[in-house]
């Protein structure tokens, strides 16, 4: 379809009318509108866009001039055509600054949702190593009282009474503060121990 109305828009054997008068002028095949326009004598009305229906010839239409009520009007109708000629570049700039805005605002929801996935995706992995160190937390604590049970196992084969306190086997020294976030790393190299933090740091 799309190819027959191409075809139909370019066929020079298309009936077509001439463009000074519809009514005074037959129906010709668009080939012979040329050599038409050379012959034709009939003419619109210059006001012809604000609906004056006049056609005519040359001759005539000096006469309808003379009372066509929009010849009167026309430096009027010139300057209102200037203004809506004004107006309508002012829309289409309105029209190219909100296509450009809505093509930026296009961009930053983009950028959003990709902030929003990179956000969800480092959630995740906090929560994994969360996750890992509550299990390492966990087996910490059941060696801790493997090592009780183990201790109190030979207490009472050495004939020692009383229970053995985990509390005691570890007893707070010092609390070193700075980090501004949970420490998630601990390594000791001689006297020396370094801490890693959520807060990016190295203590």
């Amino acid at each position: 379809m799309s190819q027959r109305h191409n075809h139909e828009l370019e066929c020079e054997y298309a009936p077509t009318q001439c463009p000074n008068s519809a009514t005074l002028c037959p129906v010709m095949q668009k080939k012979d509108l040329p050599e038409h326009l050379k012959k034709c004598k009939h003419v619109k009305c210059p006001h012809s866009k604000y609906n004056c229906p006049f056609e005519g010839t040359r001759e005539e239409l000096a006469e309808h001039l003379e009372n066509c009520r929009y010849e009167g009007l026309k430096e009027y109708l010139q300057k209102t055509d200037g203004h809506i000629a004004l107006l309508q570049d002012e829309l289409k700039r309105k029209e190219e600054e909100i296509e450009f805005l809505r093509t930026m605002l296009a961009k930053l929801s983009e950028k959003l949702e990709n902030i929003d996935k990179t956000t969800s995706l480092r959630l995740q992995q906090i929560e994994d190593q969360q996750g890992q160190f509550q299990e390492r937390l966990g087996d910490a604590h059941e060696g801790i009282r493997f090592a009780v049970d183990e201790i109190e196992h030979v207490q009472a084969q050495l004939g020692v009474t009383g229970t053995m306190d985990s509390q005691h086997l570890y007893k707070c020294k010092g609390t070193f503060v700075g980090h501004e976030g949970p420490v998630w790393a601990l390594t000791v190299q001689g006297e020396v121990m370094c801490s890693g933090s959520s807060d990016n740091t190295i203590k």
